[in-house]
């Protein structure tokens, strides 16, 4: 069964509306969504042992890009979770609607991984955020 967070060859009407900006190998890619936090809260977020062997599951997973989607505050826990816990190196990240949080570009910031970085679009964002997020980009390359 293909769950709805790896993407299949035909395109919503989302990725269709800013498909300039996606990778054409879209094998690669992890979409983070509503499915996707759903999925979280009801399978991995149980214990301790379903949240570890789906870390490993995730740095299994030969992920390149990172969409996500409609980032809020009652779905942040599975967001922040995925950028907390991913340990490969990511091409390019996409965030599309949704909120900017403090939690969430202290995760990008911490995230070594995320530093080689080639692309990181923010798509109609929210900045709701008390830092200087300007200075989180720059160390970005």
């Amino acid at each position: 069964m293909i769950h709805p967070f790896f993407p299949k060859k035909e395109t919503s009407y989302d990725f269709k509306r800013f498909e300039c900006l996606y990778n054409y190998d879209r094998k690669h890619t992890l979409i983070v969504n509503d499915y996707f936090n759903f999925f979280f809260s009801e399978k991995v977020d149980l214990n301790r042992k379903t949240k570890n062997l789906f870390i490993i599951l995730l740095n299994t997973l030969d992920i390149k890009y990172l969409h996500m989607s409609f980032v809020n505050r009652t779905n942040l826990k599975a967001f922040l979770f995925v950028l907390r816990n991913l340990k490969k190196n990511i091409h390019e990240i996409v965030f599309y609607g949704g909120s900017i949080y403090d939690e969430k570009s202290e995760s990008l910031y911490k995230n070594a991984n995320f530093t080689s970085l080639k692309k990181i679009v923010f798509l109609e964002p929210y900045i709701a955020t008390n830092e200087i997020f300007s200075s989180l980009l720059k160390t970005i390359n």
